[in-house]
């Protein structure tokens, strides 16, 4: 049997939304997270099928969703890509009465993922050289929400500030193909700020392990920033990943302010947040749930 759907999963700020981004813009088929749908739906219609009115009704919805989608996907050519959201699982687990005793901590295995793919990025990846980079000396930065890019006077102000960073310390921007369009429609051309096309992921690890600091909506990149001890400065107005806020290694600066944003990167530099602090665990995650598995199916 050949594979139809590809399922893209993982926690928030993962970099779902990106990779989706990017193989809708080859052309590929793409079915969106379903719940995120039936949120702004039954938000728009005053309906009760909400996590926080009616949980099960919720779920009921996102099953029948999910099972429209897969109908949809076995119409449509191959590959189709499903983007699927894990859920807030201690949260969800809780409602639908499962005991504390059954829910195993595992740790976060984007950490896991972080620490391998890091030591790759420092045998392969020649990005420094190529670009003429040295460690600690430039301002990595990444936008790509459509809450920034879609909107004129946030994006504006973004690249004002990072315009007045580079007056200060060179700033690299992999440019996102959605940013790139707005840029070119608002007729914005950034002058100081060096622009590059987007690199592999070993490539953006080892830029992102080398930068001064990291200026990013990203949500994944955010958590990278702290795997790799680097300061970030987060350009939207929350983020889900508030303990890196608290433990120093995140600072939020809400776009729309030019002189407040570039404020808040510069003296964001040379910042570093609390040490030995392991809030997604120490890099195990993945033996760990493979060991809490294997007992569970009685092979360990």
């Amino acid at each position: 049997m050949k594979t139809k759907g590809h399922i893209i999963t993982g926690a928030p700020g993962t970099g779902k939304t990106s990779l989706i981004d990017a193989f809708q813009a080859l052309g590929f088929e793409v079915l969106p997270e379903i719940s995120r749908e039936i949120l702004i739906q039954e938000k728009a219609q005053g309906g009760e099928a909400l996590p926080w009115v009616n949980h099960e009704a919720f779920h009921q919805a996102v099953l029948d969703g999910r099972i429209q989608q897969y109908e949809t996907s076995q119409q449509l050519p191959a590959p189709v890509f499903l983007d699927r959201g894990v859920p807030d699982s201690f949260a969800y687990l809780l409602a639908e009465g499962v005991p504390t005793s059954k829910i195993k901590p595992s740790g976060d295995v984007m950490q896991d993922a972080a620490r391998f793919f890091g030591g790759r990025a420092e045998k392969s990846s020649v990005i420094l050289k190529k670009l003429g980079l040295k460690p600690g000396k430039y301002i990595l930065a990444t936008i790509h929400r459509a809450e920034n890019t879609d909107d004129t006077k946030r994006l504006t102000s973004i690249f004002m500030a990072f315009e007045t960073a580079a007056e200060k310390i060179p700033v690299l921007l992999p440019l996102h193909p959605r940013t790139k369009g707005r840029l070119k429609k608002l007729g914005l051309a950034p002058r100081k700020i060096r622009i590059i096309d987007p690199v592999g992921y070993l490539d953006m690890i080892m830029l992102e392990k080398n930068a001064a600091l990291i200026a990013t909506d990203s949500g994944g990149v955010q958590k990278e920033a702290f795997f790799y001890k680097v300061p970030c400065v987060t350009l939207r107005d929350e983020t889900e990943w508030v303990e890196l806020v608290k433990l120093g290694w995140n600072r939020l600066a809400k776009p729309g302010n030019t002189k407040a944003v570039a404020k808040t990167i510069l003296s964001a530099l040379g910042s570093k947040g609390k040490p030995a602090v392991y809030p997604y665990g120490r890099g195990n995650a993945s033996k760990r749930i493979a060991a809490l598995l294997c007992k569970l199916n009685g092979t360990l």
